[in-house]
């Protein structure tokens, strides 16, 4: 993501980084966690990276605005290209078995939308799992 900054050039505002991101995914590791805390620890991390940085002139302060969540949550190929949802997926569910993942209907639905379209797409991907582990 700062990948412009490692040529040490320093810079006034971290916002041309920020507003090259088209997309972030988040995933909560807890019950506790919400798109609000969520959001507002993610912008205090920003602020403190200018605040620590040397790459930066000045502190660049960010607040959490809103919630964009909608009350149900639609399938992450709604936001993100199938290549995409596919890196996510492999990255979270990768090391499970194939079969028992690609039995799991709701779970595909919850990536793809549909879960024979995953089905198709995941068909041509590697997991490092076996029904035996």
């Amino acid at each position: 993501m700062f990948r412009s900054c490692i040529n040490s050039t320093r810079i006034s505002s971290i916002s041309s980084i920020i507003t090259s991101i088209d997309c972030a995914v988040t995933i909560a590791n807890s019950d506790d966690e919400t798109p609000q805390t969520i959001g507002k620890h993610i912008a205090s991390k920003f602020t403190e990276f200018t605040e620590e940085s040397s790459l930066f002139t000045r502190k660049q302060t960010y607040v959490f605005r809103r919630d964009a969540s909608e009350e149900d949550a639609a399938p992450l190929s709604r936001y993100l290209m199938n290549d995409d949802v596919t890196q996510i997926f492999m990255e979270l569910l990768g090391n499970n078995d194939k079969e028992q993942v690609l039995q799991s209907d709701s779970l595909l639905e919850k990536f793809y939308g549909d879960a024979e379209v995953a089905k198709n797409i995941l068909a041509y991907e590697h997991f490092t799992g076996s029904a035996s582990n």
